[in-house]
């Protein structure tokens, strides 16, 4: 059975009543291996065989999506490309074209999950609330959650949002709107935009 919390949404942050949303509790990933032996238990195939095809679909995949296709798996969904600047590459300035395809890179994949997938995963959730209630609060823990961001740069020297959110428990978005305050109020520095974008602390006033 499925657990789910309860998060403040970042725009309500401050502002009159705290608005939350719903928000699955993840406690684990099930791999391809785990999923392999899943259908292997009930077909005559072995887990292996399992694993090649998902790799040679996965390859097919990979070469269609690079190729300039959509990918669509009835019953899963579709797959594309989203393209991005390599990086030290600043983006192009309109009326200047001065960018070509050297300059971009595949960023990533976008999934758009078929609509009998979605119900498929839907009818079989079952869900319960998870007992401590756990909300991304800017006014609860926001000085220790600095704290905790300060001892990470100076270990790695740098922090991606990615990174903060997990060392901190907040949502994507909660995650960026707070490293964003914390660089305005001179706390932290911000570098780069969108895929490039990271934190480094301020240089010392030593």
């Amino acid at each position: 059975m499925a657990k789910y919390i309860m998060r403040e949404l970042p725009k309500a942050f401050g502002r009159g009543k705290r608005l939350h949303s719903p928000r699955i509790l993840i406690e684990g990933t099930t791999n391809l291996r785990d999923l392999a032996e899943q259908i292997a238990r009930g077909t005559t195939f072995a887990a292996a065989e399992v694993e090649g095809m998902v790799g040679l679909l996965i390859d097919a995949m990979s070469d269609s999506i690079a190729a300039g296709y959509a990918v669509r798996i009835e019953g899963l969904g579709s797959f594309r490309a989203k393209l991005g600047y390599r990086k030290d590459v600043t983006p192009e300035i309109e009326a200047e074209g001065h960018r070509n395809a050297v300059s971009l890179r595949v960023a990533g994949i976008a999934f758009r999950p078929d609509k009998s997938f979605l119900h498929a995963t839907g009818e079989a959730c079952r869900l319960s609330r998870q007992k401590r209630q756990v909300y991304a609060s800017p006014h609860t823990g926001q000085s220790e959650r600095l704290t905790v961001a300060q001892a990470f740069l100076r270990e790695h020297g740098v922090l991606r949002v990615k990174e903060y959110k997990q060392l901190v428990s907040l949502s994507h978005t909660a995650a960026s709107a707070e490293l964003r305050s914390f660089a305005e109020e001179g706390l932290l520095m911000r570098h780069g935009t969108r895929a490039q974008l990271v934190y480094t602390l301020p240089p010392s006033k030593d």
